[in-house]
């Protein structure tokens, strides 16, 4: 075989390949045209009685549509029928209601008459109440003055006898008084100034020659007076004070009376009992 059968073969084989693929493709495409058109007229019946379907229920409600409209044209005649006769009852309350305010207006003239007439008859009867009032209130007054004047009488008797009792008290004081000064050697023009009242305390703290006491000038305790120190009823010795607070004094220790150590919490007053 020479070079040109051999690429005839060659090319018959090529040939029938592509062949092959052209075959293949055109069965693959083949479509069964006879159940298709089966299947479209079964389609189509089935359409066709969908249509039927959707025909009887849209004639059902169109009938049921009209029925309603029938139904609303009744009720529309009816509600036309009810508003006339709304209508004449309105025709007929306007009048009535006139008539009414007509009456009305009458009448209201005459209870403003009448009002007037009592508004008179009322002024009368307020002036004799208060013409009365006037009377009753000065009676009143009158009797309160007088009753008034019985307490202040009652009253000034009573003072009268209570200023006598403390007059006379005052007297038995002013004499006892005399006496407790005469005993102490002491007169009503005896200075008391650096007399210290009667005061009690107690020791707060101790620095060297100095204590610090709980009473102050708020009790009456003033820069020179002197307090007694004591310790179980014990005297310890004396201070003077050198300044005050409203609650509590600085004082310095008195050498010439010192017995002891003055401690913190010893007791401290202006007189020892």
């Amino acid at each position: 075989m020479n070079l040109i059968g051999k690429i005839l073969v060659t090319l018959i084989f090529v040939m029938s390949i592509v062949y092959l693929g052209f075959a293949t493709t055109v069965y693959s495409t083949h479509q069964n045209w006879k159940a298709r058109v089966t299947k479209l007229k079964a389609d189509i019946s089935k359409a066709d009685q969908q249509k039927a379907e959707i025909q009887t229920k849209l004639d059902a409600e169109v009938k049921k549509l009209q029925a309603e409209r029938d139904a609303a044209q009744q009720l529309l005649g009816t509600a036309q029928q009810a508003r006339e006769t709304l209508v004449k009852e309105n025709e007929a309350k306007a009048a009535e209601l006139a008539k009414l305010e007509t009456d009305l207006r009458d009448r209201t003239a005459a209870a403003a008459t009448a009002n007037q007439n009592l508004a008179a008859a009322d002024a009368k009867v307020e002036k004799l109440r208060q013409e009365i009032a006037d009377v009753r209130t000065q009676r009143d007054d009158n009797f309160k003055k007088a009753t008034v004047l019985q307490d202040e009488k009652n009253a000034l008797g009573a003072d009268k006898k209570r200023l006598e009792d403390v007059n006379a008290k005052l007297g038995e004081q002013m004499a006892k008084a005399k006496l407790v000064l005469d005993r102490n050697g002491l007169s009503v023009e005896t200075n008391v100034d650096g007399i210290p009242p009667k005061l009690d305390g107690i020791v707060l703290a101790v620095a060297d020659n100095l204590v610090e006491v709980s009473i102050g000038s708020d009790d009456g305790l003033a820069r020179g007076h002197e307090l007694s120190v004591s310790r179980a009823s014990k005297f310890v010795g004396k201070v003077r004070v050198i300044s005050t607070t409203p609650d509590k004094a600085v004082a310095q220790v008195i050498a010439d009376y010192q017995k002891g150590r003055i401690e913190k919490d010893d007791r401290v007053a202006t007189r020892i009992q």
